[in-house]
């Protein structure tokens, strides 16, 4: 029952998240009146635009960081894992994880895309960085439940 609801649950924000991207006016014309609707309300309600920034943060991170960072952890130096406790230890605020989520740190490489560069590769943008740092918050908050 519990894998059913937490299906449906990322079914709803999968959706949402697709709602919520439709902004361009073509997009929104080709809707009906009700869907219309639907976009405008659910693009102003902060909350599903949380839901969708953790659902692209829990991604982001799955596919660039979990190698490393599975469950929080660090395989390179466990004292600087991603719990609450070793965050807060090591001084790392907000944009410290940005920061180094960007540009790298020890063995951990940067992500993020190089000031004025056009060519980013499979680098993160700003909001990509600012959906992972959220991601990696939000977990550390719960104690990185599984």
């Amino acid at each position: 029952m519990m894998m059913v609801k937490t299906s449906m649950r990322r079914s709803v924000l999968v959706f949402l998240l697709l709602l919520v991207r439709l902004r361009s006016a073509t997009a929104l014309s080709s809707l009906t009146r009700g869907r219309r609707e639907a976009v405008c309300l659910l693009s102003l309600c902060p909350a599903v635009a949380a839901a969708a920034q953790e659902l692209t943060g829990a991604k982001l991170f799955e596919r660039n960081c979990a190698v490393c960072h599975a469950g929080g952890g660090n395989l390179i130096d466990r004292s600087k894992s991603l719990d609450r406790a070793a965050l807060d230890e090591n001084g790392y605020d907000r944009q410290a994880i940005e920061l180094i989520i960007a540009q790298g740190r020890n063995a951990m490489p940067g992500f993020g895309c190089a000031e004025g560069s056009d060519a980013c590769g499979k680098a993160l943008d700003a909001q990509d960085i600012q959906a992972v740092a959220d991601y990696v918050e939000v977990q550390a908050d719960n104690a990185w439940p599984p």
